[in-house]
């Protein structure tokens, strides 16, 4: 069974603008582009998704 991900953009996007979105899930975190987001979605393990975010945002 296929669980959909709820997608949500970024608080920094500007309305009717592509943006990148982002969908947790048990095992890690699936993005996609808002303008073409029927092309996939790759997705990272947890750890994987924190250490990015550390990284782009020196928290």
């Amino acid at each position: 069974m296929i669980i959909p991900l709820n997608f949500r953009e970024s608080g920094y996007s500007a309305t009717g603008h592509g943006c990148v979105e982002v969908a947790g899930s048990h095992t890690g975190t699936a993005v996609r582009d808002s303008e073409h987001s029927v092309e996939g979605q790759p997705a990272s393990p947890s750890t994987e998704w924190a250490s990015f975010i550390r990284a782009t945002t020196g928290s």
